[in-house]
């Protein structure tokens, strides 16, 4: 997992096998020998510290003293591998102490390595450059992808049952009352910078619903209608892979599929 995340690691470390581990375990089976830190390949100066725990339960006087321990080595990550579980008040300790992201893991969950798995599809970490060109590509600002815009498609997504009854009801509604459909259309027109008329607005409305639901590479494809907003199909950071590789809010991946039950495409997803 650190080897997929960029960090150094030894090729001997990742040719060990079981019992060659057993070997190196079984005279002094101390969970303390399994701690160790590595840095990022790329920048020496980003360092990540990997501390196992015991079967205990994790509590605030465990993360206290794992706090005191580390304090002042300057790394940029904490991987903490449990085999207990943690305790909420512990978990919320963890987030009030340290400063720099913190990944807990239980241990039955890197018994497999999801990433080779057979059935994923492949997942590429877009660098700074690439996710440049993609979101300029698409015309998606990176504040838009990362944070205002998910605010929209919650906002519009949450409430769809109820602006697809008032939308209907406005566009059923006598010629007459056309400047009034304006400015009742005006709060969901403003979610598509195509313009309030009746018409773009409806069929944006529906086609964001519709491709949401059907899972689209994107929520909205800019096509006939001019000026219509792109926004980036989104991935938890709690999802199994954005966890697998330490991914934070804001990045985005690049997912190839390649299998006869899904065909060859690319998508791209946004980390929220």
């Amino acid at each position: 997992m650190l080897r997929d995340r960029g960090y150094s690691v030894p090729e001997s470390e990742l040719a060990r096998t079981l019992p060659e581990f057993r070997a190196w375990w079984a005279p002094e089976p101390e969970i303390e020998r399994l701690t160790f830190s590595t840095f990022l390949a790329s920048d020496h100066s980003d360092k990540v510290k990997i501390l196992f725990c015991g079967p205990e339960p994790v509590r605030i006087a465990t993360i206290q003293k794992i706090y005191d321990q580390i304090e002042g080595e300057n790394f940029s990550r904490l991987i903490l591998i449990l085999q207990g579980k943690i305790m909420p008040r512990a978990k919320e300790s963890v987030k009030e102490k340290f400063t720099f992201k913190v990944d807990i893991f239980q241990v039955n969950e890197l018994l497999v390595n999801i990433s080779t798995h057979a059935l994923k599809p492949k997942h590429e970490v877009l660098t700074a450059e690439e996710k440049a060109r993609l979101l300029k590509k698409y015309n998606v600002q990176d504040s838009q992808a990362a944070g205002h815009f998910r605010d929209q498609c919650v906002m519009l997504y949450a409430g769809c049952r109820a602006i697809q009854s008032r939308v209907r009801q406005l566009v059923n509604s006598p010629v007459e009352d056309e400047n009034d459909k304006k400015r009742s259309l005006a709060g969901v027109a403003s979610f598509f910078p195509s313009g309030n008329d009746i018409a773009s607005c409806y069929v944006n409305y529906v086609a964001f619903f519709l491709l949401h639901r059907a899972g689209c590479h994107y929520f909205l494809h800019r096509t006939a209608w001019s000026g219509c907003c792109l926004l980036l199909p989104r991935m938890l950071e709690t999802d199994p892979v954005a966890r697998y590789y330490g991914l934070g809010k804001g990045t985005v991946l690049k997912v190839t599929y390649d299998s006869e039950l899904t065909g060859n495409h690319v998508t791209y997803r946004c980390i929220f």
